[in-house]
């Protein structure tokens, strides 16, 4: 079985993370007014209810318009809180809802707190407010309009716990849509959760069924061993079942599968420190079969042994065991062939277009973002940081046989993601494990332009000299929107750890590259790019851009394979 390695470099961090509201709210909606508006609502609405909130044309076959800002302020007899029921939201689903949005704050005005962004056909928990008073924001932009939303909102006394959400009292909430949303306490993205509370959920599905986890976003209080605030889950319908995982700290899990038909969740947070929390959906659905690790899987789900794959003969009905042969069954084998020569050029040369026929771009919401390597028709190899701010894969393309890093070319195939796995173990403060998987849509082609890089045989050793390639940042040096190459030689790991180059960041799960003097490297832009050795011939994959220090500096840091 093939390890990944973490390839890290000097100057090859590029970190995705949330974008912090630094404005407040209110003047968040002041800046809007001055875009177009062609939909423009204010509601106050005093009343005990229960009554009905819906989006500007709300109704079957209808969308809201564009450029709406509206907003509700929902009065209730003082003494009583307000409950939110949701029974429809489809509203244009971006990252981090930039886009198109639903915000409700918990009092008169977006000055209060708020206690929740929403976008996407997701339906959330009920929401209840703290007090009498409850105000909502809706804004569309002019891009894509949704169906909206409807609400029912009523008065009921406040309990003892009335601040809670319904999970965090005294017994578990239980769940048996087919699929839904769970958040921390007052989730929204940016702040903390507050202190003090201890939320259980039950996840029951028929018979049959199994639960899959899906985590949209985690930040919770990191410590050693998650003895403070951290989400257990468990493989049953209560704290004696088995526990599948006892998370917190920065780490996004992967998806969580039930072995049964229920699943446990419980969120506790101390007295103290917080974070922004978590939200996950989850999915009833029929168990998904494996394949043992001496098997290949085919697309359909079905098993065969590893001695079917490359023979020849497509036993795999849609002839996934082939397709991961690549051309005529060579992998690392370009038809294009690189330039080798090792040119001490600072910042790299431009490669010679399509000679590194594995190099994917990365695109967040169409823009290039990371890089990427083909290891199999429908998988590519990537780092993990590069999914911190965004893990939907919707919102994610992979672009392969690419040159130039903004213009169009005929060779170019876009895929769309289907699945993110980030390795269970990557750690976004010390970067060690930071691999990730991707799983496309569909496969490439595989063509004179599109090929598919060779795993490693053997580790490199200390002196050998391997490439990068990538479209990062320039920093003052060659080639803009071009890719681009460098050559670089691995360096010992103990020389990179001194105090004056990396000190100690390189971990044994990583490899170091680069030139005492400075010279070559990768920048941002190029993570999760390929660090690629050619042994007898064939090129393979060492290495994943993971980190560095700045362009053209002395030293990089590479995730081993």
């Amino acid at each position: 079985m093939v390890r990944i390695f973490v390839i890290s470099w000097i100057c090859v961090v590029f970190r995705l993370g949330v974008t912090l509201e630094t404005e407040t709210s209110s003047r968040e909606r002041r800046l809007f007014l001055h875009r177009p508006i062609s939909e423009r609502c204010d509601h106050q609405i005093i009343d005990s209810g229960p009554g009905l909130i819906t989006s500007p044309n709300f109704g079957a076959q209808n969308t809201y318009p564009s450029s709406a800002l509206c907003d509700w302020h929902i009065i209730v007899p003082v003494g009583k809180v307000i409950r939110l029921h949701f029974t429809a939201l489809n509203i244009q689903a971006t990252s981090g809802c930039s886009a198109d949005y639903l915000q409700i704050y918990d009092g008169s005005d977006s000055i209060a707190r708020r206690l929740a962004r929403l976008c996407g056909d997701v339906i959330p928990q009920d929401i209840l407010s703290t007090r009498h008073e409850i105000f909502f924001f809706f804004r569309s932009d002019n891009v894509i309009e949704g169906m909206g939303f409807n609400i029912t909102y009523s008065a009921e006394e406040p309990s003892k716990q009335s601040i809670t959400l319904e999970a965090c009292k005294d017994h578990p909430l239980v769940l048996n849509s087919s699929h839904g949303a769970i958040s921390s306490p007052f989730y929204d993205g940016i702040n903390d959760y507050p202190p003090g509370y201890n939320c259980s959920w039950i996840l029951q599905a028929p018979y049959g069924k199994v639960i899959t986890l899906s985590f949209l976003d985690f930040r919770v209080e990191r410590i050693n061993g998650c003895i403070y605030d951290h989400l257990s889950i468990y493989d049953g319908n209560s704290s004696n079942a088995g526990v599948i995982a006892t998370l917190c700290g920065l780490v996004f899990p992967n998806d969580i599968m039930s072995t049964g038909n229920a699943m446990y969740l419980n969120f506790l947070s101390d007295g103290d420190v917080g974070a922004a929390g978590f939200n996950l959906t989850y999915d009833i659905h029929d168990p998904i079969p494996y394949c043992a690790s001496t098997h290949f899987r085919c697309r359909d789900e079905s098993c065969l042994t590893m001695e079917t794959l490359c023979d020849g003969i497509s036993e795999c009905a849609d002839g996934s065991d082939e397709q991961v042969c690549g051309n005529s069954g060579k992998c690392g084998d370009p038809v294009i062939r690189p330039i080798e020569s090792n040119l001490r050029v600072v910042g790299g040369r431009e490669a010679m277009p399509h000679s590194w026929p594995w190099m994917v771009s990365l695109r967040l919401h169409e823009t290039h973002t990371c890089g990427g390597t083909i290891i199999h028709p429908q998988w590519i190899l990537t780092a993990g940081h590069c999914f911190e701010g965004d893990r939907v894969p919707s919102d994610w393309s992979a672009a392969a046989g690419k040159h130039l890093k903004t213009k169009s070319e005929s060779s170019v195939q876009v895929l769309q993601f289907e699945k993110i796995i980030v390795h269970s173990g990557y750690d976004s403060i010390t970067s060690d494990n930071d691999i990730a998987l991707v799983k496309v849509n569909s496969s490439f082609n595989i063509s004179n332009l599109v090929g598919i890089v060779c795993p490693p045989t053997a580790p490199p050793t200390v002196g050998d000299t391997c490439f990068v390639t990538g479209w990062g940042f320039v920093e003052n040096t060659c080639c803009a929107d071009v890719l681009k190459q460098a050559a670089l030689p691995i360096m010992n790991n103990s020389l990179c750890n001194r105090q004056d180059f990396l000190y100690n960041q390189v971990t044994d799960n990583m490899l170091c590259a680069g030139y005492l003097e400075g010279g070559h490297d990768a920048c941002e832009g190029d993570s999760g790019g390929p660090f690629v050795c050619k042994v007898n011939g064939t090129w393979q994959i060492h290495g994943i851009v993971s980190f560095g220090q700045g362009c053209a500096d002395s030293t990089f840091k590479y995730g081993k394979w």
